[in-house]
C-alpha cells in the first residue's frame, strides 16, 4: 500500500487491526523495557497537536526538535507533520550557533528540546532568534525560568 506521508501511514496503521499485547514502542526503563500501546501513542501525539495548536502554532509554522532518538522525539514529529506544522529536526551534536543560523533563517516559532543540555544551547541563542516564541522540554527534571 502506496501512502503520500508518513502520518497517513500512521493512521493507517492505528486503523488495522492489532493484537492488543504488542506495542508500538518499547523504551528502556531501568533494566527493563516498557512498551506503549498503539492508542496511548495516539493519544499523546493527539495531546501535543492540542498543545502546540494551544499555543497558536498553526498549518506551515516551523517548529525545531533538537533530541536524542527517544519516543518523545517522534511523539513531537507525528503531532506536527499530522497537523501541517513543519518541523525542523537537526542532530543534537550541533553547537548552539549551527542552531542558532538554521533556526533564524527558517523562522522557528517554536523549539523542541530534550534535555537541559539541549535547552542551554537555546537559550544561550534565544535573543537571535525574533521568531521563537516557545520553548517545549521533553524532560521533567529542568530546571529553568
Amino acid at each position: 500500500m502506496a501512502f503520500s506521508t508518513i502520518p497517513a501511514m500512521f493512521l493507517h496503521v492505528l486503523a488495522m487491526k492489532r493484537p492488543e499485547n504488542k506495542p508500538a514502542f518499547l523504551r528502556k526503563e531501568g533494566e527493563s523495557y516498557v512498551g506503549i500501546g498503539y492508542d496511548e501513542l495516539l493519544r499523546r501525539v493527539e495531546l501535543f497537536a492540542a498543545g502546540l495548536y494551544d499555543r497558536r502554532i498553526r498549518k506551515g509554522d516551523m517548529v525545531g526538535i533538537v533530541a536524542e532518538n527517544r519516543l518523545e522525539w517522534v511523539i513531537a514529529d507525528l503531532a506536527a507533520t499530522g497537523t501541517g506544522i513543519v518541523d525542523v529536526p537537526v542532530f543534537p551534536t550541533l553547537t548552539a550557533k549551527q542552531e542558532q543560523y538554521i533556526f533564524h533563517h527558517c523562522n522557528a516559532r517554536a523549539i523542541i528540546v530534550s534535555n537541559q543540555f539541549q535547552l542551554s544551547k537555546i537559550l544561550k541563542i534565544r535573543d537571535e532568534l525574533p521568531d521563537l516564541r516557545y520553548i517545549i522540554v521533553m524532560n521533567e527534571e529542568v530546571q529553568a525560568e
